[in-house]
């Protein structure tokens, strides 16, 4: 029935995958063709939702359902980073992909303050151990 504004289920894989309405935004939470679950796990994890076609893009290309347990866990490490920072200072999720991200660590904080490093904790004890 075309027009009657019924989105259209296919069957892939043994998964059904739901392609939106033509003219509608689907959520970020809704399946899409051609995603595989680890994406979606990886996409609805990631603390930023912008630009899911680009992140599937930088998914397919750093092989990502291949390494998906390596993703998620460097995903895991950055969660409480990115859960003090602002929204628009946390990369879109492609920028992460493509940079990969997950093999590095984020800045450690120290007790000392807002923002602190452990960097910044050197720098005092070694001014202190200057005196």
């Amino acid at each position: 029935m075309s027009g009657s504004g019924l989105g259209l289920v296919l069957i892939r894989s043994g998964e059904e995958q739901i392609s939106p309405i033509k003219g509608s935004r689907p959520s970020p939470k809704a399946p899409r063709v051609g995603e595989s679950q680890a994406f979606r796990a990886f996409y609805l994890a990631y603390p930023r939702k912008e630009k899911r076609p680009a992140a599937l893009r930088a998914w397919l290309k750093a092989e990502g359902d291949l390494i998906a347990e390596s993703i998620m866990a460097g995903l895991a490490r950055w969660q409480p980073e990115y859960a003090s920072r602002e929204p628009d200072k946390i990369p879109h999720p492609a920028t992460w992909l493509n940079n990969e991200q997950w093999n590095d660590m984020p800045p450690r904080r120290s007790g000392a303050g807002e923002g602190a490093t452990d960097l910044d904790a050197m720098v005092r004890d070694l001014a202190g151990a200057a005196k």
